[in-house]
């Protein structure tokens, strides 16, 4: 078998000079056998039938018919795997191709291509005044090209600078528009060429990236400028900032409420809403947003994703969140409200049968959730937080440690009065004075420290300047006498 495998692969002029010092002897299966001197039998399979198992694969065959396993033939694989390497060639080709800034389309050769495109522009002509290779012109051409793959990137097909793994998420700079790993963002923008102040803090690089990526939807700018800065820059608050109802809720929500605590407030709430979104979609892909399940077909839907996102364990029939909902009824009819209030709107200008039928659903949903919730959600979680709070410890403390609060209070706030007498300037000892101010004032009242804490300068300086009753009542109802 060493043998016939050897004549196998010998080249084929090789093969015929072995074939004339041999004697040819045909065989039932149409090969060729060829006889040596020793009349040892050495097997020629037919090149166009024995040779060529399968068009996509061909192999040669290397054992002879006479063989004792002819039956089982021996084949050298020669299998050239056109298939993928084409894939292979033409996806590495695309994975190249740079979106172009000015035509929108998509090229291989990027600086031939704007080079003999798009000369007249400014930018252009700027790259080809530099000299080649030089620096400059390398940094502007990839500036230009960051520019152009923010375009492709915004049909949600991001083209990120340097690509990571499957799940890497990318955010763009809002610099240089190039599209970097959210967890390696804020050091590219310490040393990002576009960025005129790289000594400014990047403690919320991911935010304002995620912020950026939206500025274009139509927000309330209230909501822009305060709550969307201050939410955690993940696929929640993306979800949450992309939906138009649930921006309208936040919104409206901070109408009612005017007071900057309620910042926060709304940002939860917000949040919630889109988790709600979010698991929502699992069950039903379908949905795109909150608007469309607000529909009665929808309710049980909403009563399910209500009991995966706060956390219903249904052995013991308990919530580990059960304050959010028991809130979560109240906050799907506000939004069905402010659903219907657009409807209505929007029924004026186009009297369909459609928005008529919305409608409908609208307020048949509110009223299944006043008359359902309760009980599928509302009556459970309200007795989880009953029992919630009855189990709850009061830790009281003891006059030992209040003391010892004290002293330290004290201490601090002196040694910062010292070095301030010392150097006026002194930002660091003047904040550390003010917090053992304030914190001591706490202590001292029993009221609710919120309330201290969002008492205005003003008030105090008016009842210090002015014997004015009525801000003395306003100061005193904060601080305790």
């Amino acid at each position: 078998m060493k043998k016939d495998r050897w004549f196998c692969n010998k080249p084929l002029d090789e093969q015929q000079d072995l074939a004339q010092n041999n004697k040819i002897v045909p065989s039932d299966s149409e090969s060729v056998i060829l006889k040596n001197s020793n009349d040892s039998p050495i097997w020629i399979p037919e090149s166009d039938n024995e040779s060529e198992t399968s068009l996509s694969s061909p192999m040669i065959c290397c054992t002879p018919p006479d063989s004792p396993i002819s039956s089982e033939n021996i084949c050298l694989n020669i299998e050239i795997n056109d298939n993928i390497s084409k894939t292979e060639a033409s996806t590495s080709s695309k994975s190249k191709k740079v979106f172009c800034y000015y035509c929108e389309t998509e090229v291989l050769n990027f600086p031939r291509h704007i080079t003999r495109n798009h000369k007249s522009e400014i930018d252009v002509q700027k790259i080809l005044s530099l000299p080649k290779l030089s620096k400059e012109r390398k940094n502007l051409l990839f500036a230009l090209r960051k520019k152009g793959n923010y375009l492709k990137s915004n049909d949600n097909l991001s083209k990120p600078v340097k690509t990571g793994n499957e799940n890497t998420n990318y955010l763009p700079c809002i610099h240089c528009l190039g599209y970097y790993s959210s967890k390696n963002l804020w050091r590219h923008r310490k040393k990002c060429d576009a960025n005129s102040n790289k000594g400014a803090s990047t403690k919320n690089s991911k935010s304002e990236a995620q912020n950026f990526l939206i500025r274009n939807l139509k927000v309330d700018p209230q909501l822009k400028i305060d709550v969307f800065p201050r939410m955690r820059a993940d696929k929640v608050s993306l979800v949450a900032k992309k939906d138009a109802l649930i921006c309208a809720f936040a919104a409206r929500y901070l109408k009612i409420h005017r007071e900057n605590h309620f910042i926060l407030v709304a940002s939860r709430k917000m949040r919630e809403l889109a988790r709600l979104l979010l698991e929502i979609k699992k069950i039903k892909p379908t949905i795109n947003s909150l608007y469309e399940v607000l529909k009665p077909e929808y309710y049980d839907t909403l009563v399910s994703a209500t009991k995966v996102v706060f956390r219903y364990d249904p052995e013991s029939k308990t919530y580990q969140a059960p304050t959010f909902a028991l809130n979560m009824g109240t906050t799907l009819k506000q939004c069905c409200d402010i659903a219907l209030v657009y409807t209505l709107k929007k029924s004026q200008k186009l009297s369909t049968v459609s928005l008529a039928n919305q409608e409908a659903d609208l307020k048949t949903l509110i009223q299944l959730i006043n008359s359902n919730w309760k009980f599928d959600v509302s009556s459970q979680a309200s007795s989880d937080l009953n029992i919630q709070k009855w189990n709850k410890v009061t830790l009281v403390p003891f006059a030992n440690d209040l003391k010892l609060l004290k002293d330290c209070l004290i201490n601090k706030a002196n040694m910062a009065l010292c070095k301030l007498k010392e150097n006026t300037s002194d930002e660091k000892s003047y904040i550390i004075l003010m917090e053992t101010i304030y914190s001591r004032i706490i202590l001292l009242n029993r009221r609710r420290p919120g309330e201290l804490q969002r008492l205005l300068v003003n008030t105090y300086k008016s009842l210090i300047l002015n014997e004015n009753s009525q801000a003395y009542e306003e100061f005193g109802e904060v601080i305790s006498e």
